[in-house]
């Protein structure tokens, strides 16, 4: 499976699960007072301030993301699902749940620098609870009642892990990031 097929299944769902529901395309809350820099690209035209909402809808992207600079950078490869994640689709953020469990994964937004992004989550990921993995932060989850949970990809293997920061405790979600944003239920 590719990741543009994963989003594609995982954003079916997303439609259908708010036109049962609730009669419209997925809403986010939106203040242009308050919210100046959020890019309008992804908004549905004539769903500006609705009830103080708007309409949104993913977008294909079309220009090419260069990943082969920042692989220099920071002497490593990136794992291609994690550069597919950035580079298939602009979305907001993709909330999901399985297993009673709450997730949540990062937006990819037109006008965001990608690639600060990329090191930004390479930083989160790096900790020393990990040892000598190679990891990326990639969301947030509430486990069991527990909001103070990570996402995390190991960027050698590609399996999506979940940390327990307070118990000090991880454990696998999923294989790959397309099986996880599959199997993820909608919640919002």
């Amino acid at each position: 499976m590719s990741m543009k097929e994963a989003f594609d299944v995982y954003f079916t769902k997303l439609n259908e699960y708010w036109q049962h529901n609730y009669g419209c395309f997925p809403k986010i809350p939106y203040n242009e007072k308050y919210q100046p820099m959020l890019k309008k690209d992804l908004f549905m035209p004539g769903t500006y301030q609705q009830d103080g909402y708007v309409q949104w809808q993913p977008k294909l992207q079309t220009e090419n993301i260069n990943f082969q600079n920042l692989e220099e950078k920071l002497n490593i490869t990136i794992n291609s699902q994690i550069k597919d994640y950035f580079s298939t689709y602009w979305f907001m953020s993709l909330n999901g749940s399985f297993d009673e469990s709450f997730f949540r994964l990062p937006p990819v937004q037109p006008g965001i620098d990608i690639l600060s992004t990329v090191v930004l989550y390479r930083k989160k990921g790096m900790v020393d609870y990990f040892g000598s993995g190679d990891y990326f932060s990639f969301g947030t989850a509430q486990i069991e009642g527990d909001e103070r949970c990570g996402i995390y990809i190991n960027n050698n293997t590609g399996e999506v892990i979940c940390v327990q920061w307070e118990y000090r405790k991880s454990f696998h979600l999923a294989d790959d990031l397309e099986g996880f944003i599959c199997s993820m239920d909608i919640a919002i």
